[in-house]
């Protein structure tokens, strides 16, 4: 049985393994500093939308739990976008085509966008979908 924290908890294990050392990585609810002139991402788990698929008794339901994963890609401005598109490829690798098992976690469809400057920064957002199912 995967729940919203184990799904969230293996997502973002599975990150910062990939990702290592590359860039410092802002974590959903952890203090953060950025560093200053250097590239740097934030990710996010967020759950989305959730749909009963079977019926039977308590035990033997199943639940579709799908949602995404957010990968801001933060690179200082004036310097060319060459760094955070590399880590906006990098992050989308991580993620596409990919199963995280052993609870199933399915990545559909992953999408770079490029936002701009944003608080001093410039910008690329890497959005991966993804699906597992609960039983309970």
């Amino acid at each position: 049985m995967t729940t919203l924290n184990q799904a969230r908890e293996r997502i973002t294990q599975q990150f910062l393994a990939d990702w290592g050392t590359t860039t410092p990585v802002d974590l959903d609810n952890e203090a953060f500093t950025p560093p200053a002139g250097t590239e740097w991402v934030r990710m996010v788990v967020r759950h989305a939308s959730s749909s009963q698929d079977s019926l039977g008794g308590i035990g033997l339901r199943k639940f579709e739990r799908v949602g995404s994963v957010l990968v801001q890609v933060f690179s200082p401005l004036d310097k060319g976008q060459q760094a955070g598109d590399n880590l906006a490829h990098q992050a989308r690798s991580v993620f596409e085509g990919k199963t995280f098992n052993p609870e199933a976690i399915h990545f559909f469809a992953v999408a770079v966008r490029d936002i701009g400057a944003s608080e001093g920064w410039h910008q690329t957002n890497v959005d991966a979908a993804f699906i597992y199912y609960e039983t309970k």
